[in-house]
């Protein structure tokens, strides 16, 4: 199989199951989860789901994903959120040392801020080039998910990415072509 395949050669796999809505590719997605769930050593699942266009937040199935990985709900403050980010992050890139953990932190801050999440004022990036953040996002994201496949082989599923806008559609391509650890990157999508 395609998951197979990914864990044994440590490499990244994008599948895109379409179809028309109601035709059962959440299903697909569920049974998936479930059969890969019962294996021996079983895979990280997460899921995100895309938000119609105009909801505001680019990234907003990566926050999903995020949010699940390190406990985060909808009850917590922005303090709370922050923190749980934070020493998942310090903890996930192994952050021994000032300047490991400055590192760390700032690109746990530079994600948390393209999920919707608040941070430190004193770890809000200034004057920085759009294009030169976006690249440094998109640094920060892949070592992220290099480091959460490196524990175990990694599945992402993306729901509805026919609402995604193109940020979060590059995002998806960055991951599924420079990740170098076992990921499956799945998205669903109707063929409008």
């Amino acid at each position: 199989t395609i998951f197979e395949r990914v864990a044994l050669e440590a490499a990244p796999h994008l599948v895109t199951l379409v179809g028309e809505a109601g035709v059962g590719k959440s299903r697909v997605l569920r049974e998936l989860e479930s059969q890969l769930g019962a294996r021996t050593v079983a895979p990280t699942f997460r899921t995100g789901r895309c938000l119609p266009y105009g909801s505001g937040i680019v990234f907003w199935a990566l926050g999903e994903v995020l949010r699940e990985e390190c406990g985060i709900v909808d009850a917590d403050s922005a303090d709370e959120a922050w923190t749980k980010l934070r020493e998942y992050a310090l903890d996930l890139f192994g952050a021994k040392g000032a300047a490991v953990t400055e590192e760390a932190e700032r690109k746990t801050a530079l994600i948390a801020r393209l999920i919707g999440l608040e941070v430190p004022a004193d770890l809000v990036p200034t004057g920085e080039d759009p294009e030169r953040l976006r690249e440094s996002f998109f640094s920060a994201l892949r070592a992220g998910i290099e480091a959460m496949a490196g524990r175990r082989p990694l599945v992402l599923a993306f729901e509805d990415i026919h609402w995604a806008d193109d940020g979060m559609l590059d995002a998806i391509e960055h991951l599924a072509q420079w990740v170098r650890a076992p990921l499956m990157v799945i998205c669903l999508a109707r063929d409008e």
